[in-house]
């Protein structure tokens, strides 16, 4: 049925004082009776509120939520609060409910729980119609605390109330942000570059344009492009967060900032001292903050401690223990694998290849139980750790079985795992190898550690004759899904 059609009906079905109840019901998306009775008060039904709500809820449009609450029917709900906006009620009751979900936001401690969300967005809801700055703030930190969490649902939620109210229609640098964010976590990078390029021209000294400034500088530096911007833009948002004194964001930027000039290998002795200085500052904000990127912070500390050479090796290793641990304990697969792989830049320094190898092996085992989004990373951790088995050769307690024609093998403590990779990919040259459709599906042959691309089958019997026989033969488990992991959260 119409709004149209719906919106008469009620009139003329509804007594005055239950329509009225009706329309002040309808309002949030859904309420307790508490609630209920309490909005009625306010709109002067005193002493009836109890038995007005009652026979709301008697109604065929009246639904159950959950299991204390109820709402109307969301056809009914859009005409009578229609109609309400039309009376001298709505502004009130809209006010009070945007600042009791709003005070429920911000009593809540943790900012990320569904409740903390659920009220964030519920409040924006209701602001916009009474105060629309305060609107947006709301909908901008939800998309910020959503984004970092990999919660995309909550911000097309946002990007939702920001398309369709139309008080929120001047917000184009807050919904430029939220799109920005959503094609980031999508993948999307020359997407987000553009949205986040809205951002940061409008030039708001403001948490938004710092985190805005340092996606783009992330983007640049997956994509390898706009490099002259990079280095500007990365320290024109630290000089940002810094002047709104948001201590976490200047720690991820700093974090971004090292790696960048580190990866671009032309650091003076001096210069890798300032950007050691950049490293600990960003592990002090983490540690004083016990912010959860702590571990990332301990990595890119040790990865400039062991550039700057062999007397500072040790402190690196401190340092990469440090991010070990930390990662463990959180269980942060994505943090212990950068922890893991930096350790074997150290260890490889020092021309330690078995100690090399056992770091990069445990990031394999990683990326296998990560499959099947890791299958890149499978592939590209399998090439590395294929280099120094080469160098480390003969190692204790390994078995080398096959490391030709893009074919990793080995056996180790009773576990044998086979790598099936491109041969002729260079992960130091080649990050972004792409994976045949057919092959995406492929790595599900896990048992006991073992790891076989099914794709392979014939090639690997063939090369390692009984070795293959026992691992096809055995009942293979099904590789699960695995939640990808943003690997530049932020606040």
């Amino acid at each position: 049925m119409s709004e149209a059609a719906e919106r008469p009906t009620l009139d003329r079905l509804l007594e005055p004082a239950l329509l009225s109840a009706a329309q002040v019901c309808a309002l949030p998306h859904w309420l307790d009776d508490q609630l209920a009775e309490h909005l009625l008060e306010l709109t002067g039904h005193n002493g009836t509120s109890k038995a007005l709500v009652a026979r709301v809820k008697s109604l065929p449009l009246a639904q159950p939520f959950e299991r204390t609450a109820w709402r109307i029917d969301e056809e009914a709900r859009i005409a009578l609060v229609d109609g309400l906006r039309k009376t001298d009620f709505f502004a009130p009751v809209s006010h009070y409910l945007a600042k009791r979900f709003g005070s429920e936001r911000d009593g809540l401690d943790d900012p990320a729980s569904r409740h903390a969300r659920v009220s964030q967005w519920r409040s924006a809801y209701h602001f916009a119609d009474v105060d629309p700055d305060e609107a947006a703030g709301r909908l901008t930190d939800l998309v910020t605390q959503s984004a970092k969490r990999g919660r995309i649902g909550d911000v097309e939620s946002a990007i939702e109330l920001f398309e369709q109210h139309h008080a929120l229609a001047p917000y184009v640098v807050e919904l430029a942000y939220a799109r920005g964010r959503r094609a980031y976590a999508q993948h999307d990078d020359e997407e987000a570059r553009a949205h986040f390029k809205i951002v940061w021209e409008a030039g708001r000294p403001n948490l938004e344009t710092g985190i805005s400034g340092n996606l783009i500088a992330v983007v640049n530096i997956k994509t390898r492009t706009n490099e002259a911007d990079t280095e500007p833009i990365l320290r024109r948002a630290l000089e940002i967060v810094r002047e709104i004194d948001d201590e976490l964001g200047e720690a991820h930027i700093l974090s971004t900032l090292v790696n960048y000039l580190l990866a671009r290998k032309n650091a003076s002795s001096k210069n890798l001292e300032e950007l050691e200085g950049y490293a600990q500052r960003a592990v002090d904000i983490g540690i004083s903050h016990s912010d959860g990127t702590l571990a990332s912070s301990y990595s890119t500390l040790g990865q400039v401690q062991v550039t700057r050479g062999t007397s500072h090796f040790g402190d690196a290793r401190q340092s990469f223990e440090r991010a070990v641990k930390l990662a463990e304990e959180a269980g942060n697969h994505e943090n212990l694998k950068v922890a893991l792989l930096s350790w074997s830049w150290l260890a490889r320094s020092q021309k330690n290849f078995p100690e090399a190898c056992e770091l990069v092996d445990r990031v394999l085992l990683l990326d296998i139980e990560d499959l099947p989004t890791s299958a890149l990373n499978v592939r590209l951790t399998a090439k590395r750790l294929a280099k120094f088995l080469r160098q480390a050769r003969p190692l204790p307690g390994w078995e080398v079985l096959n490391r030709s024609n893009g074919l990793l093998a080995y056996a180790r403590a009773g576990r044998l795992v086979v790598v099936r990779y491109p041969a002729n990919t260079d992960p130091d040259t080649d990050p972004s190898i792409d994976i045949p459709a057919e092959l995406r599906g492929a790595w599900v042959g896990r048992a006991n550690g073992i790891v076989v691309d099914l794709g392979e089958q014939a090639s690997v019997r063939h090369m390692l004759g009984r070795w293959a026989g026992a691992v096809f033969d055995r009942p293979s488990a099904s590789a699960t899904d695995a939640t990808q992991i943003d690997p530049h959260p932020l606040y």
